[in-house]
């Protein structure tokens, strides 16, 4: 096994796309592969549909990290509910409007698949405060 030391070093702000192109020998078979980074997590998302009754409970019994991880996000500009909501499905992340009670909140769903787990419901909650002047 032979380790190849790697250093990738972003220089400025870029919505590119840096695309690691390596080979390697196995065996006598010489292997080509073109890895994008960074490798995105929504790639093994796949978006479901959940009503209030099975979403609630769900979110009630985790109990805290690494299953559920809540964050106070300040000092950024702030997006509506529509741009937020788009941004989530962007990511595959299905939104289901009014779910939540508070009509400026909001629930998003999905499952995420890997080769060694079974389908796993990912829950997301979007609380909105109101901005302070």
């Amino acid at each position: 096994m032979v380790q190849i030391p790697l250093e990738v070093v972003n220089l400025r702000p870029s919505r590119d796309v840096v695309v690691l192109d390596f080979s390697y020998k196995f065996g006598s078979t010489m292997v080509n592969a073109k890895l994008r980074l960074p490798a995105i997590l929504s790639k093994f998302l796949q978006p479901i549909s959940v009503s209030s009754e099975e979403f609630f409970p769900q979110w009630r019994s985790l109990s805290g990290p690494p299953l559920k991880l809540q964050e106070v996000i300040r000092g950024v500009k702030p997006l509506s509910l529509l741009e937020m909501s788009n941004l989530f499905n962007s990511y595959r992340l299905m939104v289901s409007p009014r779910l939540d009670p508070n009509p400026n909140n909001f629930v998003a769903s999905t499952t995420f698949h890997s080769e060694s787990t079974q389908a796993m419901l990912c829950l997301v909650r979007m609380i909105t405060l109101p901005l302070s002047r």
